[in-house]
């Protein structure tokens, strides 16, 4: 599928007796007992393996735009501008399948890759960019990611160290701006649940992450067998890392603005760390439990490089820039954006609402 305007999809769904009952990211509670759901994409492709979605433009979508589900494998989302979206650009995979242990019927070997991705959760704020389920040896590269109301970037599912089948997947040269502008608990690059084993690890790496209000890195509950390192985290209200709950996870050789105060209690309001409370008994006895925490679950915060200057970054950290977003043959798909629909993005906010 290519060279293909996709454009002026609705949904319905919200309008009826089930409303719209944010789970996270676009996946909602539908019917009692309640169960999850994927907000509706207008563009739409299941039990699909083989399949090239290239230099296509999905705009003005009623609620979510792109949906490969029930299994994908061997898919490319590549080079395409997404924009104007009322909730998600992109679902890639399941959230209910986390027990499916057929090969055939897992996502598998998926790639999202070099596309633009802008305004989207325009109506229900708890849409991102890229939102993939369960999945095994997915590639997340080389995206451009702007303006979104909550996270960015989101893989796995599950809120559980044991379950589902994600496992190896990589995030990598993806820049990631301008996220985060309503919703809080949430980040840049976000997971769930375990990623792999000891063998074959889930890696984060190259992401360029800028101005966020909220969490630059967040690996949250679950979250295991992932490395990260060589990002640049940098401008983000909260934390340039928030492992939360984790398990074998190590973070290292990244560079960031923020202090080297990596874990530590934070009220929601406070943007920067209060060097009087880091002595305070209560603050201590936080930080001692999460040190207890993090050696006996595996997870090991090392070797990055804390309070640059964004006007003078490193060469090292100059190159994650030079690296991170569209590459150079797929720059022109920014052009695709109708100049009507382009306006200037609304101020960062602090709301207080949850994300979750």
């Amino acid at each position: 599928f290519k060279g293909i305007t996709f454009a002026y999809g609705t949904w319905l769904g919200p309008s009826g007796d089930q409303g719209y009952a944010d789970n996270q990211t676009g996946v909602i509670w539908t019917n009692t007992p309640p169960t999850t759901t994927k907000s509706l994409a207008s563009v739409s492709f299941q039990y699909t393996k083989d399949i090239v979605f290239e230099r296509n433009v999905v705009t003005h979508m009623g609620g979510s735009g792109l949906d490969f589900g029930h299994g994908p494998q061997r898919v490319i989302i590549r080079g395409n501008c997404i924009y104007n979206i009322s909730c998600n650009a992109i679902f890639l995979g399941e959230f209910d399948d986390a027990k499916e242990t057929d090969p055939t019927k897992q996502a598998e070997g998926n790639i999202i890759q070099n596309n633009y991705i802008t305004k989207v959760g325009r109506e229900y704020e708890d849409g991102i960019a890229i939102c993939a389920g369960y999945n095994r040896h997915l590639l997340v590269d080389h995206n451009d990611v702007y303006d979104c109301p909550y996270t960015g970037i989101s893989v796995g599912w599950g809120w559980d160290k044991k379950l589902g089948y994600s496992f190896q997947n990589t995030i990598s040269n993806n820049h990631v701006r301008h996220v985060m502008t309503i919703l809080s608990d949430g980040g840049g690059i976000y997971t769930l649940g375990n990623h792999g084993d000891a063998t074959h690890i889930t890696v984060w790496k190259g992401n360029f992450i800028e101005d966020v209000n909220g969490n630059g890195l967040y690996p949250d509950e679950g979250s295991g067998f992932v490395e990260i390192t060589n990002n640049l985290v940098l401008k983000v209200s909260r934390k340039w890392l928030e492992p939360h709950i984790d398990h074998d996870l190590r973070a290292h050789n990244n560079y960031t603005d923020s202090p080297a105060t990596w874990k530590r209690p934070l009220k929601p309001d406070e943007s920067k760390p209060d060097p009087s409370k880091q002595n305070s008994t209560k603050a201590q006895e936080d930080i001692n439990k999460w040190k207890a925490y993090a050696e006996k679950n595996n997870v090991v915060i090392e070797n990055n490089v804390f309070d640059l200057n964004p006007d003078a970054l490193p060469d090292a950290a100059k190159a994650i820039v030079a690296a991170a977003g569209l590459q150079p043959e797929f720059a022109d798909i920014k052009n695709q954006i109708v100049k009507p629909d382009i306006e200037a993005a609304p101020p960062v906010q602090e709301t207080g609402k949850k994300g979750h």
